[in-house]
């Protein structure tokens, strides 16, 4: 447990701090009442099966036995929380699980760099929940991110043994990549809230053209003669 806070505090161990201190922070907001609670956990729910979808592909394409195996127990440790997160949400059991993309990440980045993204992800996503433990303590739904924590600090040892594996045992090189991830996955948000924040913008500017351009066309309308001749309709 000591070597994974130290390997923390090399790849980005501030930002993982500050998640766990905001998640701390803002826990109250975010179950501040059942609606949102169930809202909050379903998103986790949605994230949660999207890992698993992810590294059942991997599990089909890496050349590893060995990863192969660890691939396919981390996604079914990724399902369960998924199901215990949509059902925590959801106890009625009326609802139906949200639909989930899938990225190809594996395919996208290839192994090594696949690994370092699900390295940091695991790294953050326990930050975030002890956050939230720290905040909620025996409470629901503080109960459900304690039994989650132990899993999620497993994968992260286990994606940074890959990790280093695939990079031939060179830990600076595994770190380095961590750190590329990190910059990739910055730009990859700012890349998806630039589309967002394009399509709100034009839906704005033409909601304005329009409403700028509503008394010309009203006096156009009331000023242009009408059609004489061979123009009349």
């Amino acid at each position: 447990m000591a070597r994974q806070r130290g390997l923390r505090a090399q790849v980005g161990g501030v930002a993982v701090s500050l998640r766990r201190h905001l998640a701390r922070a803002t826990a109250w907001w975010a179950f501040r009442s059942p609606r949102a609670a169930s809202a909050h956990l379903l998103a986790f729910a949605a994230a949660e099966r999207n890992s698993e979808l992810e590294l059942l592909a991997a599990a089909r394409l890496t050349p590893s036995d060995d990863r192969r195996a660890s691939y396919v127990r981390h996604a079914l440790d990724e399902g369960r929380h998924a199901n215990a997160f949509f059902k925590r949400a959801h106890p009625d059991g009326n609802a139906l699980f949200p639909d989930v993309d899938v990225d190809d990440l594996y395919q996208r980045l290839g192994e090594r760099d696949f690994l370092a993204l699900v390295f940091v992800g695991e790294a953050r996503g326990a930050a975030q929940f002890r956050g939230y433990i720290d905040a909620l303590g025996a409470a629901e739904p503080g109960r459900l991110f304690s039994g989650i924590i132990v899993d999620e600090d497993r994968h992260e040892r286990d994606t940074w043994h890959h990790l280093v594996q695939v990079c031939h045992g060179d830990e600076a090189r595994a770190r380095q990549r961590v750190r590329t991830m990190i910059l990739w996955m910055a730009w990859r948000r700012w890349h998806r809230a630039g589309r967002t924040m394009s399509s709100m913008l034009y839906a704005a500017c033409m909601t304005l053209l329009f409403v700028a351009c509503a008394p010309l066309a009203w006096w156009m309308k009331r000023t242009r003669p009408e059609p004489r001749g061979w123009a009349q309709p």
